[in-house]
């Protein structure tokens, strides 16, 4: 679990953006202890300087009264309360994207192609990603989607690959790199935000 391992204060660095979703406020017995955070848990956190906690309203696997102990030792957090009931969110998190994407990366067509061409930047495996995005219907796909249409069988390796990608990309171009609004498969991907699926 996240919280804890930051909680722990091994790692001191700040952090630009944290996005916790359906997080269980685990209890104090038995298997629970491995997983719970302390009571003062939020005194040992680093600098966060954007703090998400999204959770669904009839969440059948964590119960929305954990978000109220989040909350209460979090009032920094921005709370996005989700309509539902999911819990792991396999078919996307358009609030999520939303908030990650908030205004476009311009990248120009002559860039692209230069981009393309460069056999440096942009590798066989980096190819692969783009042409399988390219043969989805209308060249979108969710993350499960594109890991799906590469024989993976997590989107996990792939948001990897694509957020290697946009490092490279913004390395090669030097781009102004808008860290606090920005994660890095935001360069070559642009999300699309679905209305009336989130508040």
């Amino acid at each position: 679990m996240v919280l804890k391992y930051l909680a722990e204060g091994t790692d001191p660095r700040p952090i630009a953006g944290l996005f916790l979703m359906s997080v269980p406020d685990f209890g104090k017995q038995n298997w629970e202890l491995e997983y719970a955070v302390p009571d003062d848990f939020a005194s040992h956190l680093p600098p966060i300087q954007h703090l998400f906690l999204y959770h669904s309203r009839s969440d059948e696997e964590v119960p929305f009264a954990s978000l109220r102990r989040y909350q209460e030792h979090l009032p920094q957090a921005t709370v996005r309360v989700l309509d539902g009931k999911q819990h792991s969110f396999t078919e996307g998190l358009p609030c999520l994207l939303k908030t990650l994407s908030g205004r476009r990366l311009d990248i120009t067509k002559e860039q692209w192609m230069s981009l393309l061409r460069d056999k440096e930047t942009i590798t066989e495996q980096d190819l692969c990603i783009l042409k399988a995005l390219y043969r989805c219907e209308g060249c979108k796909a969710t993350s499960p989607q594109l890991a799906e249409a590469l024989g993976m069988s997590h989107q996990g390796p792939s948001n990897a690959q694509v957020g290697r990608l946009g490092h490279k990309i913004v390395d090669k171009l030097t781009i102004k790199w808008p860290k606090e609004e920005y994660l890095w498969f935001n360069v070559p991907c642009s999300g699309e935000i679905r209305i009336n699926r989130c508040p």
